[in-house]
């Protein structure tokens, strides 16, 4: 999915016109390491997280790579903001329930 998603942003822009699409992801802080670290000793797990964009449309291509803190842009990290949605299984049918 990932090498589908320049394309995605190209054409949500082409379609509704917009000035600019960007497509980014959560990811922790980056922080100095020395020579020797671990494989993610550089990562600051106790900051907030910061918005990372990977992909933008062709005119706005310059914003890959930027990175966003909550105090920078505290609306584009609003849209981080949700509730993870715990999946419940469903009732199990009185047929099935018959059945057994």
């Amino acid at each position: 999915m990932n090498e589908n998603l320049q394309g995605l942003a190209d054409y949500v822009q082409e379609m509704t016109k917009a000035t600019g699409v960007y497509i980014g992801k959560l990811v922790f802080q980056k922080r100095e390491i020395k020579e020797d670290a671990g494989e993610n000793d550089d990562l600051d797990e106790v900051a907030a997280k910061v918005v990372q964009f990977t992909h933008a449309n062709k005119s706005h291509n310059s914003m890959i790579n930027v990175v966003l803190s909550p105090e920078d842009a505290p609306m584009t990290h609003s849209v981080f903001n949700f509730t993870e949605i715990v999946a419940t299984q469903p009732p199990a049918d009185d047929a099935d329930a018959d059945a057994n």
